[in-house]
């Protein structure tokens, strides 16, 4: 009864927030496969929404390797490519990131600290540099339910004519564990614009599967 309350709260709270800024769905499929104790492979596509669900903001397909240097410090390196809807027509993107994420664990609690390097490449406009900064806490209910909570920085390096910090994500969401390879997320973002002109609002429903192979 607990859990259900929660997820009632987690996923539909956010909805008070809305009123006329803009919101979207986010649904993501996910696999893993781990080579060993140290090296593992991902792949994910995610389908985003805009203006209220209804309009298509963004395809993407992303490829991800990590390797972890023990349990608390890992570094992730991931191509992106991404078909992003434009006012004059689809838009192909490419993405690289490369992630560091230090945990800090206190029993059921756990911390992590991230710290992303994320370069976007774009045959239209300018490409951009981010750097992104996140921490984000999780707690383990038992062996099938998970809560999470962060908030992320988003630094624009390689504009010079604004404050390099320009957005901020939030989230907060559960997890569970359909069986032993299946886990299913549902979460709320909130992304913000700051410090530019006419900042703009998108609330979020996330919906991820995530599949691990072996």
């Amino acid at each position: 009864m607990v859990m259900r309350c929660l997820l009632v709260f987690v996923v539909f709270s956010p909805l008070l927030f809305f009123g006329q800024q803009d919101f979207g769905v986010w649904s993501k499929a996910s696999f893993q496969y781990k080579l060993n104790k140290k090296i593992s492979f991902a792949s994910k596509s995610e389908l985003r929404t805009k203006e209220n669900a209804l309009r298509r903001s963004q395809l993407y397909t992303q490829l991800s390797g990590k390797y972890k240097f023990n349990k608390n410090f890992s570094v992730i390196i991931a191509y992106r490519i991404k078909s992003l809807q434009k006012e004059f027509g689809d838009e192909i993107q490419n993405r690289f990131h490369t992630d560091l994420t230090k945990r800090i664990r206190f029993d059921n609690l756990s911390i992590y600290l991230r710290s992303r390097t994320q370069y976007n490449i774009s045959h239209r406009t300018n490409n951009e540099w981010y750097e992104r900064l996140r921490l984000k806490a999780r707690y383990s209910f038992n062996k099938k339910v998970n809560c999470f909570i962060y908030d992320e920085l988003y630094l624009f390096i390689n504009n010079t004519e604004q404050i390099p910090y320009n957005k901020n994500r939030f989230g907060t969401g559960i997890e569970y564990k359909l069986k032993k390879s299946l886990t299913v997320q549902l979460k709320y973002l909130r992304i913000r614009d700051v410090n530019i002109s006419n900042p703009e609002t998108l609330n979020i429903i996330g919906v991820t599967l995530n599949h691990q192979l072996n």
